[in-house]
């Protein structure tokens, strides 16, 4: 394999093949002065913090489909819209015949491919339907990054289902409104919704409550009563924000 000069093509190319196929975009400030530079290395330099963003799943009328947005469509349109992302620029060629691979696998094994199509197969039925993906932040029990099932880490809420309680923690994302989501790093989707190539059952990233591998009872027993508490203060939270509710 090492090789081949497909896996060599791939290994040089691995972040634009990441990048057509990640869900969210990357923010950040950059440093102009060394972004303008015409002579020596290229140079990438940031200031301040680094964001995962996540848009509305329908692309704006006339505006050409990214990131997750391209998930909802089938897959042949999807093979042609990654293939176009780069065809103004002919310094970068990547090889349509493993992107194609590359998307077929996702479909089979990514539960967050499946999400998306769900919503797409649901608007091809009926378009005039409300549709909104619940991102959950989710907190597996035994913390062993096992392959996540499509109903652990996101759910649809059809027509504003108001029966359907959200985390506080979970990102809702809408058809056509909303506008960019960041996603918190400490959220459990935050890695593979970015690093789809690395990620591709979309196993779910770090989060806060993880259990260390041959940890102790006690630090054990420790992170169930942190989230005990967190929960119970949600739920107290949910109970006064009914209360005032109900005298206004």
């Amino acid at each position: 394999m090492e090789n081949n000069k497909n896996a060599k093509d791939f290994k040089s190319a691995i972040r634009l093949y990441n990048s057509i196929l990640s869900f969210t975009s990357v923010g950040c400030k950059l440093d102009e002065s060394l972004l303008s530079a015409n002579k020596g290395t290229y140079t990438f330099r940031m200031s301040g913090g680094l964001h995962h963003s996540i848009s509305h799943y329908m692309p704006p009328n006339g505006q050409i489909p990214k990131f997750s947005q391209i998930y909802i469509f089938d897959q042949q349109l999807q093979t042609q819209l990654r293939n176009n992302m780069f065809s103004d620029n002919k310094r970068i060629k990547l090889d349509d015949k493993l992107i194609e691979e590359l998307q077929n696998y996702l479909h089979k094994v990514n539960p967050y491919v499946d999400i998306y199509q769900q919503v797409g197969k649901k608007l091809q039925a009926n378009p005039h339907e409300q549709i909104n993906i619940i991102l959950k932040n989710n907190y597996t029990k035994d913390k062993r990054y096992n392959t996540p099932t499509t109903d652990e880490i996101a759910v649809l809420m059809i027509n504003n289902n108001q029966d359907q309680q959200n985390a506080k923690r979970d990102i809702t994302i809408f058809p056509k409104s909303g506008g960019l989501k960041y996603i918190n790093e400490i959220h459990s989707s935050y890695d593979p919704l970015h690093y789809v190539l690395m990620f591709m059952k979309g196993e779910q990233g770090w989060q806060p409550n993880t259990i260390p591998i041959n940890s102790t009872k006690d630090f054990t027993e420790n992170i169930e009563t942190q989230k005990k508490n967190e929960l119970e203060n949600s739920n107290n939270s949910e109970n006064n924000n009914s209360a005032i509710n109900t005298h206004i």
